[in-house]
């Protein structure tokens, strides 16, 4: 049976009474009972239901709220399953987005498809990227799939949901007179992180690899990424992780001149460190604040970088952006994708390729008249 029912703001809600059997001790009838904002997840349920009382698989929903759920899943199973890194960024959305809100406070049993896209729905008008939305929408149908598993739902609720379409994000490279321009300046102007620019333009990482750095990671021509750099966690911390991938852990030969801006960049370390005396803590790292401690990469982007930009004339990007431009003319240059992919520590050359199409078509014609030329060689 399914009655409708009014909440007191005036939203109507669906009640499901099912039958599920009697008790095998005194023979009283027994029911399950769930509510829902529609009567089509409300019909879904029940028909669900019933398939699963004749299967004998019937699971009661439990009354659990979604939100104690979320953090007994974050602190228990989700540890085994999941690298430190990526559980702090889930722990992060979730207490962001998720903990806090009606929908926390719902219980497992009255979760339904349509009260997550409605959930969505809000995070979008906020406005949220499509891609965060779906971010947290992955990380509540993970969870909830694990009380699937666990027998705390019958099924999840967050498949099949209706998700915002997410837009390709606009990538940004400089050209080669571009990178040209923007180092020059960079030097003639001494900007104390030009080091780190010519790093990551020669180099590919990603900001949050450099920012990592020490310099025992540095050879005679080359680097080594064994970690990354985590940094807005709670009261203004920051970690060292490990990389999410294996394949991020790689080594990366550099050029004889950004091994030079390197090694000038040290001596520059050396005098600060030496005007800082006891404040300063050494932590080791290549890229440091005055006194030693890490860089945040929104306070450089803000503080060194745009205004570089500035100077050189050249178009406001991100620092990632950077790792883009590498990427570009590495592959302009002929570079093979398994050797570009490689340096970017990608999981495939596969991977690299859906990033860069648009640099490798431009290249398509090219054998066939590298072909020609060579038969005509002799």
């Amino acid at each position: 049976m399914i009655q409708k029912r009014m909440t007191r703001s005036g939203e109507p809600r669906y009640l499901v009474r099912l039958f599920r059997g009697r008790d095998a001790a005194t023979g009283k009838k027994l029911y399950a009972f769930q509510t829902f904002p529609t009567r089509r997840d409300a019909v879904r349920w029940r028909t669900q239901q019933r398939q699963a009382l004749e299967a004998g698989t019937f699971v009661q929903p439990a009354q659990t709220p979604l939100g104690e759920y979320l953090r007994g899943w974050l602190n228990g199973p989700a540890t085994q399953a999941l690298s430190e890194r990526t559980l702090h960024d889930y722990r992060r959305l979730m207490i962001r987005y998720v903990l806090g809100t009606d929908l926390a406070a719902a219980p497992l049993s009255q979760l339904s498809t349509t009260a997550l896209e409605q959930f969505y729905g809000g995070l979008a008008e906020r406005p949220l990227s499509a891609r965060t939305v779906r971010l947290v929408h992955s990380i509540l149908h993970a969870a909830l799939g694990r009380a699937v598993r666990s027998r705390l739902l019958a099924f999840n609720p967050a498949t099949g949901v209706a998700l915002p379409r997410q837009q390709p994000r606009r990538m940004h490279a400089l050209n080669g007179a571009q990178v040209y321009q923007f180092v020059g300046v960079s030097a003639d102007t001494g900007n104390r992180l030009h080091a780190l620019w010519h790093l990551l333009v020669n180099s590919g990482m990603r900001p949050s690899e450099a920012l990592a750095l020490k310099w025992t990671d540095l050879g005679t021509d080359r680097v080594v990424v064994r970690r990354v750099l985590v940094t807005g966690l709670k009261g203004g911390g920051w970690r060292l992780m490990e990389p999410k991938r294996h394949v991020a852990r790689r080594t990366i030969t550099l050029p004889a001149s950004t091994m030079d801006a390197l090694a000038d960049h040290r001596a520059r370390q050396e005098v600060e460190r030496a005007a800082a005396g006891d404040k300063y803590g050494d932590e080791g790292f290549v890229f440091a604040g005055r006194t030693g401690g890490p860089l945040d990469l929104k306070n450089l982007t803000m503080r060194y970088f745009h205004p570089l930009l500035t100077k050189a004339g050249l178009p406001k990007i991100r620092v990632y952006d950077l790792r883009h431009t590498h990427a570009t003319l590495m592959l302009a240059a002929g570079v093979p994708l398994k050797a570009v992919a490689e340096r970017l520590g990608h999981a495939s050359a596969a991977m690299t390729l859906s990033i860069y199409p648009h640099v490798l078509n431009g290249q398509r014609e090219d054998p066939v008249s590298r072909l020609e030329a060579y038969m005509a060689a002799g």
